[in-house]
């Protein structure tokens, strides 16, 4: 009895630290890289260097334990190393987990594939590339990597500005490496986690692609449902220009942090509350926002992802990945840049908005003509 005790105590921990998220911290000489548990106990002391840029160990990450590639794997939090030749690198980092999945580049057939936080093979090294997955489903690319003289890539044709060929096919799939659209028509701007299959109804911000099986799939479009708010936001606040407080629904539709910045004044973004800003710059925010309804207005919407350099408080934590990486995907930010000319001066005027799980929310603006409380 006492032995079954001992096996299921040492189990139950096991298991704890498993579904745990265990957070990177730095030796004291700030370049080795260890982690500690939610208790802050030390779970590994700092080895890792290179390629670690894991920043929490939910499942499975990348680690390096020298300057050299050949020390480069994947590991598990029971010890277990995987993957040793096989980390998938881009633009000098590895992966990270997403959605329970990790990519990995077959060395000798220079195809990508998927460890799943198990450190098993979920979906073998069949694609010539591949996006992480997001909410059960990723974009892969059935081709090849070519160098820009065309030649293919290999060990002994390395080139670091690699392409996929020409005759690419790029593809959607699902966890189980089933292909839902043999022809997909990819951008950053198509939501991945509003996917609906079957579902044809009719809406501005919605596009439909053919399926394989008769299938039909639909998605958001980032920017199309961002014009559409866009513009219920601004009759709002054109019904209520006359009240007292016409721009109470920006308060709402504001994260309570917001950075912002007089372009006139040479210094870097400052961190305010966003309800007493956009009140003490009611009346220049009312005016700039109808103003985009006019037809000579001269502005344009771009999309990105946070800037990690500026939205790094715990604020924004939830909109980055394990590596501390925008989550542009699932969370993009949409940035309204107006182009004035005032008094024979030209300016830029620059809101951003944050999608979040509650819609899109106000968390930067820039320009000459707000005033900021010290």
């Amino acid at each position: 009895k006492i032995i079954l005790i001992l096996i299921l105590s040492i189990a139950t921990n096991l298991m704890a630290q498993n579904d745990s998220t265990w957070r990177a911290f730095f030796a004291e000489d700030g370049y080795t890289r260890g982690f500690k548990n939610e208790k802050g106990e030390v779970m590994i002391p700092p080895k890792f260097t290179g390629f670690t840029w894991a920043k929490k160990f939910k499942n499975i990450i990348a680690v390096m334990e020298d300057t050299h590639i050949e020390s480069a794997y994947y590991l598990l939090k029971d010890g277990t190393k995987i993957g040793k030749d096989s980390l998938y690198i881009w633009d000098m980092a590895a992966d990270c987990e997403s959605d329970g999945m990790i990519r990995f580049r077959d060395p000798k057939t220079d195809k990508v594939g998927f460890f799943d936080s198990e450190g098993k093979v979920s979906i073998p090294a069949l694609y010539a590339d591949a996006l992480p997955f997001y909410n059960g489903v990723a974009v892969v690319y059935d081709g090849e990597r070519v160098c820009e003289d065309g030649t293919k890539y290999s060990k002994n044709k390395y080139c670091e500005h690699w392409m996929l060929s020409e005759n690419t096919n790029t593809l959607l799939i699902d966890k189980n490496n089933n292909i839902l659209i043999d022809d997909f028509k990819y951008s950053n701007s198509l939501d991945l986690y509003s996917i609906k299959k079957n579902d044809t109804t009719a809406l501005p911000h919605r596009l439909i692609q053919v399926g394989t099986n008769n299938n039909y799939y639909s998605f958001n479009n980032y920017e199309k449902q961002f014009e559409n708010w866009l513009e219920g936001l601004i009759n709002k606040i054109e019904i209520r220009k006359h009240e007292l407080h016409p721009l109470e629904r920006l308060i709402h539709e504001s994260m309570p942090i917001i950075y912002v910045r007089n372009t006139e004044v040479i210094g870097s973004m400052r961190k305010v509350k966003s309800k007493p800003f956009i009140e003490s710059n009611s009346a220049y925010l009312t005016t700039t926002f109808i103003a985009l309804q006019n037809e000579d207005a001269d502005f344009f919407i771009s999309l990105s992802g946070l800037d990690p350099y500026i939205w790094n408080e715990s604020d924004y934590e939830n909109y980055f990945n394990d590596c501390g990486e925008p989550l542009e995907t699932k969370h993009p930010v949409l940035a309204i840049i107006s182009n004035k000319k005032e008094g024979g001066k030209n300016y830029q005027e620059i809101f951003k908005f944050l999608k979040t799980d509650e819609g899109f929310k106000l968390i930067s603006v820039e320009s000459p003509n707000i005033k900021i409380k010290l």
